[in-house]
């Protein structure tokens, strides 16, 4: 396991609603999965002391640790537009807390489509996907 493999479970559990507290401890215990993958007391100290720091910030600010999970937005297409036009976005991927956060996200990095299209659910979809299973492509765009 390198640090990036590491760094990547850490937001994977972190997405997955895991305490930063919990896995800080875990990250620090020699006999867990990570102190086993790092014997080196030091990059666990290191990486466990940042995970920590990083929530007393949040909770300073009042802003804690919100799971992300990801949202397929798709732009409904009807008799009056052309279709699949391009300069317009048609589908994303996004990761956010909520729908509500998911479009606006989306609405600030609309195309020639505009941000109503996102905002509005008569204009697009929006659904979250499984954010765990099977290894799987999640998107899969081509134009026809």
């Amino acid at each position: 396991m390198t640090v990036n493999h590491l760094l990547r479970y850490i937001g994977g559990e972190l997405a997955k609603g895991r305490s930063p507290e919990n896995l800080a401890r875990e990250i620090l215990d020699p006999n867990s999965l990570v102190g086993r993958a790092f014997p080196e007391n030091s990059t666990r100290q290191n990486i466990a002391s940042q995970l920590i720091a990083q929530q007393v910030v949040r909770e300073r600010l009042g802003c804690p640790y919100t799971p992300m999970f990801p949202w397929l937005l798709e732009r409904k297409i009807n008799d009056k537009d052309n279709g699949w036009d391009l300069g317009v976005i048609n589908r994303a991927v996004v990761q956010a807390p909520s729908v509500a956060a998911a479009r606006i996200l989306m609405a600030r990095k609309a195309a020639d489509e505009g941000p109503k299209t996102w905002l509005r659910e008569t204009k697009s979809s929006c659904i979250k996907l499984p954010d765990s299973g099977p290894a799987r492509v999640v998107v899969d765009l081509y134009i026809d």
